[in-house]
């Protein structure tokens, strides 16, 4: 392999679902991530899979917005290196996160304010099981 050409290149990731749901102020409730349809084409060398995440506001339906994300590996070598896929994907994962975050701000960004994804580490996470993250109601202390 070429010594200066990274090991895997990020093709980038596109929106392909969008299912958000508030009509009311409320605060968020809880929100999950969860990575499926994990592919590898080996005749162009390209990792996908596909990134869910839902988000729900006390009194709604949850919403839902789904990634499709792309990666070329340049270094097969590399990829042998790593046995378990579900560890590329949790780096690719890491990879694209930053963007994911900033694409559900801009999303449920309106008069009521945004979800800001919490920066989370999540490159040992399991994310094919899905991982859950919940929020503790503060007490009104007045």
């Amino acid at each position: 392999m070429d010594k200066n050409k990274p090991v895997y290149n990020f093709l980038g990731y596109q929106m392909v679902l969008v299912d958000y749901k508030r009509v009311k102020n409320t605060n968020v409730e809880k929100f999950s991530i969860k990575t499926y349809d994990r592919k590898f084409d080996e005749k162009i060398n390209c990792f996908s899979f596909n990134v869910q995440l839902e988000l729900k506001y006390s009194e709604e339906e949850a919403s839902k917005f789904i990634f499709s994300v792309g990666f070329r590996i340049n270094d097969l070598e590399w990829k042998k290196q790593i046995k378990e896929e579900g560890i590329i994907e949790s780096i690719f994962f890491a990879t694209v996160f930053p963007y994911i975050r900033e694409k559900i701000y801009s999303v449920t960004n309106d008069s009521r304010g945004a979800f800001n994804i919490p920066i989370i580490d999540l490159r040992n996470a399991k994310l094919d099981q899905g991982a859950t993250f919940t929020f503790k109601k503060l007490e009104n202390k007045h």
